[in-house]
């Protein structure tokens, strides 16, 4: 085995002072050349979409998600159950059926042979997976000793895309209170009033008050249309 746990100390030093997504995506890339690896992929999986950022070829992302294949994938499937780091190789796809195999054949041929998955649980039904990946088959594949710290690599990479989108698109322009942000983000999940009032203990004509405030502050028409200014401009 190959242990990652001494370029994710890197990792995270670089992020604590980054000032943009790019110096995040700089970072990413060099924990890849650190660990021997060809490319990285940061995905989060949300009840209202998903974001990816990733030096996988173009054509392969376009691929995997016009083919839907994160239904497929083993390595996402597993590490999203079990919420541990699954080092993965294309040498093992003995392992699989005959669908999973021509997938590992496929991704094979995009320069995808072997790597290894990070998954950590984020806020609201947030999964996120930060992935390395490399050409070669690997025998001798990468692991983590500390599963604890791999996770709070993860989260600071994680942390750090969301604080710099922020900033990017000007959320700290709207000073939406922690109540108002925790109502639009559940109403954003689909959740009714009454719902999102169980879970943080109000009333349903309390939430309903923080909603009409954040409104309000977004210049929506309407509650919808405030969760999705909201949700574009990644303020919850």
């Amino acid at each position: 085995m190959r242990y990652l746990d001494c370029h994710l100390g890197n990792l995270i030093d670089a992020l604590a002072v980054c000032q943009n997504e790019d110096a995040v995506q700089f970072a990413l890339k060099c924990l890849a050349t650190n660990a021997g690896c060809t490319h990285y992929s940061y995905v989060e999986l949300r009840p209202a979409g998903h974001r990816v950022c990733s030096t996988y070829p173009v054509d392969w992302q376009e691929r995997y998600i016009e083919q839907n294949y994160i239904t497929l994938d083993p390595t996402v499937i597993q590490a999203g159950r079990t919420m541990r780091p699954v080092p993965w190789s294309y040498a093992d796809k003995h392992r699989y059926d005959d669908k999973t195999r021509l997938f590992f054949e496929e991704a094979r041929k995009f320069g995808i042979a072997s790597g290894i998955i990070l998954p950590i649980r984020a806020g609201f039904g947030t999964t996120v997976f930060l992935s390395l990946a490399t050409e070669r088959e690997a025998t001798n594949k990468i692991a983590v000793r500390d599963r604890a710290y791999a996770a709070t690599a993860v989260a600071f990479v994680h942390s750090s895309f969301m604080r710099l989108s922020k900033t990017v698109l000007g959320a700290n322009d709207v000073p939406l209170s922690p109540r108002e942000l925790h109502c639009a983000a559940w109403a954003a999940m689909g959740k009714t009033k009454a719902e999102t009032g169980s879970m943080l203990g109000l009333s349903e004509k309390t939430v309903r008050f923080y909603l009409e405030r954040v409104r309000e502050k977004l210049n929506a028409t309407n509650v919808t249309h405030a969760v999705r200014i909201g949700t574009m401009r990644n303020l919850f």
